[in-house]
């Protein structure tokens, strides 16, 4: 064999080398293509994916998702979550999947046939959300806990015959506008509205459909039935109404024909006069599903009522009226919680008119409860209080932005957020000066609460200053884990207003028991 000459073999280092530089630019390379080509990496939690596919879905999402709601940010709901969802929300846009059959055979007629995008830009939406979305969600950081105890109320329970095992209070309220102040209990699952006074129960009657909601109004009492029953069904379930109420002067209950019929799962009904007509009208929240709105129902004098749509879309959750200054009249405020989440302002301009604003906008899966018109901070302007924690949906998993929130008001109908405190499922806020001190305190139900912290059902948001809340949580051995419903007002008369709330109980156990209602007794210190 030959032997190597020296130059022979420094030649052959010197492709080594090459060879080797030539590696590592190349790996160089396709880590710049890498993140050329794919987007994500573990730490931030976005699955790596075709970063071409990752911008048309994220572009695509804007595009169309935005046509109905805000755009949701994939990180509100874990992976998991959104694989559930996104084919619900397909059916919006003409996308038909095996999971999501029964439920288009369900609403039939309502979703369209013909697909708004071609499958793989569907698919690079459902790869994107996939993508961006985290494993799953983390609680808020930094959360002062509730205090124990409850100092400034007093537990009086439910009467013994409504401690029972299947109980389903769907509505409280308390009437301060007759002397001494009434008491009105709905039980879903026996179908009987109670009537108690501070003395003891006065009288029951039952009603051929669910009561969500009473109001009283010059002297008469009015009730909104949702229809037939409280789960969501069909849309073309349309068998809510609204009946008067008499009560006659022994006490006893009367159940009158509707006013009104045919409607589309309503939740709330609020009598007023709308023209400074000296007649009531009606506002009324058809919460329906895929259909409903928002519907002024105006009193012609006549025994008849010209009907007035303020807002064609599902979701009216909560109206409250507020004097305009200017006009005389009363504007219309209104939460939207189905699909749109938003809070409105409808200006009043007579006659039936109405200009509309948004004032704020949530992202369809905050689940909007409720909200109050209160002045927090003691500026003078009236600012949100608003409750998101609606779980009955697909998504049914802990949201760590469920709870209460306050967007102050800058003066001019601006509102910011300057406040949150998480509640599991929060289902209802009241706002009120509770204690007589000129600060407005919160109280809190949940319903969607967490299994491993039931007592987490309630919570009282005493107001120290400057969005400052010292914190109480559920008085101990109420019987409640879920609360349904909730309503403020003097029931024993003694200037201060009270709690009464309205228990979600359903056991197969005849051993265990449940209030169908407590009240929460305004106490002095």
């Amino acid at each position: 064999m030959k032997s190597k000459t020296p130059g022979q073999a420094i030649g052959k280092n010197q492709s080594k080398k090459t060879i080797i530089v030539i590696v590592i630019a190349a790996i160089a390379v396709m880590a710049v293509l890498s993140k050329t080509l794919f987007t994500g990496n573990k730490e931030n939690g976005i699955a790596a994916i075709p970063s071409a596919t990752y911008e048309q879905g994220k572009t695509l999402a804007a595009q169309y998702c935005q046509s109905c709601h805000l755009l949701p940010d994939p990180s509100l709901l874990d992976k998991k979550s959104w694989k559930t969802l996104l084919p619900e929300m397909g059916l919006n846009l003409g996308i038909h999947t095996p999971s999501v059959q029964s439920i288009a055979q369900e609403d039939q007629g309502f979703y369209p046939t013909k697909p708004a995008m071609t499958d793989a830009e569907w698919q690079s939406i459902l790869a994107y959300y996939d993508a961006a979305a985290p494993e799953a969600l983390q609680r808020p950081a930094g959360i002062v806990p509730a205090n124990p105890g409850l100092p400034y109320f007093s537990l009086l329970p439910a009467p013994d015959f409504l401690v029972r095992p299947n109980l389903w209070a769907s509505c409280v309220k308390i009437e301060n506008s007759v002397s001494p102040a009434r008491l009105f209990v709905f039980d879903a699952n026996s179908q009987q509205l109670f009537l108690f006074s501070q003395d003891g129960f006065l009288d029951s009657a039952h009603v051929n459909g669910m009561i969500v909601d009473m109001q009283f109004y010059n002297g008469e009492i009015f009730a909104c039935s949702m229809g037939n029953q409280l789960r969501m069904g069909a849309d073309k379930d349309r068998n809510g109404s609204v009946f008067p109420v008499v009560v006659s002067a022994s006490g006893k209950l009367q159940v009158k024909a509707p006013l009104f019929t045919g409607l589309a799962r309503p939740v709330q009904v609020l009598p007023a006069d709308m023209d400074n007509d000296k007649r009531t009208d009606f506002l009324i929240c058809e919460f329906g599903k895929l259909t409903g709105s928002l519907t002024l129902m105006r009193n012609t004098g006549t025994g008849k009522y010209d009907k007035k749509v303020l807002r064609n879309l599902p979701g009216s959750v909560k109206v409250q009226l507020v004097r305009n200054a200017q006009t005389g009249l009363q504007d219309v405020w209104a939460l939207f919680a189905q699909g749109d989440e938003a809070i409105i302002r409808f200006t009043n301009k007579g006659n039936g008119q109405f200009d509309e604003s948004t004032m704020l906008r949530f992202p369809p899966v905050y689940g909007s409860t409720s909200f109050e018109l209160a002045d927090m901070n003691n500026d003078g302007f009236t600012d949100i209080v608003y409750a998101c924690g609606d779980n009955g949906d697909g998504t049914p998993i802990l949201k760590p932005y469920h709870g209460v929130y306050i967007y102050v008001n800058d003066g001019n109908n601006h509102f910011t957020q300057q406040y949150f405190y998480p509640v599991n499922g929060c289902y209802k806020v009241i706002a009120r000066d509770f204690r007589k001190t000129g600060k407005t305190d919160l109280a809190v139900i949940g319903y969607f609460t967490d299994a491993s912290k039931p007592e987490e059902w309630f919570f009282y948001l005493e107001n120290k200053g400057g969005l400052s809340f010292n914190v109480f949580g559920a008085p101990p051995s109420t019987g409640i884990t879920n609360a349904l419903t909730m309503d403020a007002g003097d029931f024993n008369g003694d200037g201060k207003p009270d709690l009464i709330i309205g228990n979600d109980f359903a056991s197969n156990n005849p051993q265990r028991k449940g209030p169908l209602f407590i009240i929460l007794e305004s106490v002095s210190q």
